[in-house]
């Protein structure tokens, strides 16, 4: 599972650079950073539609089909693109538009079956969860830094048809992940669901309801850790956004660009090892998933700070933030822990609740920070978005501190 994640991983960042340029090219800065908006906020709502059901099928049929479709419908339409770019249609914006849609839904919805994956082998040791989480991190953090310095240098070599080799190389590296799991992967559902059309409208019917379905159907301490994971996961919603922020308020071109996001994840990468390390850790060096949790929590503090003041702050704020990249690991697995221990319910159906909560996030999350960056771009304050990051940060530190909630139990 590892391997098809780090493959699957590669397929998403080998044409994650593509989409700004050339819908900038083709509508300009302020109409491109709207569609970009609205077209992961599209991608979040069916997201939420899916997730449920997803998670069912993932119930009934298994783990792994639904893992295979995921990647091969991620493959099909990205070679779809690619094809385009060679066919001579230099800017096809509308296709390029349906291979974001697409790997902004299938990326998450393929979580959901890799996430029962985990909770079906680990599920009563929360420690163990969140060691092998961080791991998985780590390594896909790999494959975004090998993607990414892949993008830039063929995204900067003008004399080939870079963003039509970037789209097949992705339909590539999501049809070698879908051969993993078939051959390497085993079916850890045990006791399958049946699911008839009748309990598939039931869920579809329910999409809504289950993105809220953590915070107010599951109990206090569930909810709080819900609470704790959207006010860490919210700021991700920035998406595209960032790009176009780096662009026109810092002057990075996509070479530069590429480099700022290898660092980036660079510093995630030994970071989730690091986490697996201190999570999963024996004697001294191990920490329970509390202090885990409030440690990577206020490291999310610097980053946000730091690019509030300038490119070079920000560069200071990821490294003094070392661990902010893994905070959301401890609550997952407490989480998976929690609910496996006193409600029963299915890893498959927590999972499509956990994916529906975080699609949520990405319907609001990319139209409000379109709208606060162009407001603060209008009033010459273009951080704004920035600042905000550190106020969510300063409520999840406040939260993951607070004895009371009996998070942690």
């Amino acid at each position: 599972m590892l391997l098809s994640s780090l493959l699957m991983t590669l397929a998403v960042v080998l044409v994650g650079l593509s989409p700004p340029p050339i819908l900038i090219d083709r509508f300009g800065s302020n109409r491109a950073t709207s569609i970009l908006s609205t077209l992961s906020s599209l991608a979040a709502a069916f997201e939420i539609i899916l997730s449920p059901i997803f998670g069912s099928l993932s119930d009934s049929i298994g783990r792994k089909p639904v893992m295979i479709m995921a990647t091969l419908a991620m493959s099909i339409v990205n070679a779809i693109v690619g094809a385009s770019f060679f066919s001579g249609n230099n800017n096809p914006a509308i296709l390029v538009s349906l291979s974001k849609l697409t790997g902004s839904m299938v990326f998450p919805l393929l979580f959901i079956s890799s996430s029962a994956v985990v909770g079906d082998v680990m599920g009563s040791t929360p420690e163990k969860m969140g060691s092998f989480m961080a791991l998985s991190m780590s390594l896909s953090s790999l494959g975004v830094i090998a993607g990414v310095t892949t993008a830039g240098k063929v995204l900067g070599n003008t004399n080939i048809n870079s963003h039509g080799i970037l789209y097949f190389a992705s339909s590539a590296s999501a049809i070698l992940s879908a051969l993993v799991i078939v051959v390497g992967l085993p079916e850890t559902l045990t006791h399958k669901k049946p699911m008839s059309n009748t309990n598939l409208l039931q869920k579809i019917k329910e999409s809504p309801i289950s993105a809220s379905k953590l915070i107010l159907g599951r109990g206090k301490q569930i909810r709080w850790l819900a609470i704790l994971l959207v006010l860490q996961s919210f700021s991700g919603a920035m998406g595209d956004l960032f790009q176009v922020y780096s662009k026109d308020v810092w002057g990075l071109n996509a070479n530069d660009f590429s480099t700022f996001v290898s660092l980036f994840f660079g510093i995630s990468f030994f970071s989730t090892l690091g986490s697996s390390l201190l999570i999963g850790g024996k004697g001294k060096i191990k920490m329970n998933l509390r202090s885990f949790t409030m440690l990577a929590t206020i490291s999310s503090l610097f980053y946000p700070l730091g690019a509030c003041v300038s490119y070079k702050a920000s560069l200071v704020g990821i490294i003094l933030g070392f661990f902010a990249s893994s905070q959301s690991l401890g609550v997952v697995a407490q989480i998976m822990a929690t609910s496996t221990s006193t409600k029963g319910i299915s890893q498959g159906e927590l999972a499509g609740e956990r994916a529906s909560l975080i699609a949520m996030t990405k319907v609001i999350g990319p139209l409000f920070y379109g709208s606060l960056y162009l407001f603060g771009t209008r009033i010459r304050m273009p951080q704004l978005i920035f600042a905000f990051n550190v106020l969510l940060a300063l409520l999840a530190v406040m939260v993951a501190f607070d004895r009371k909630r009996e998070l942690w139990v």
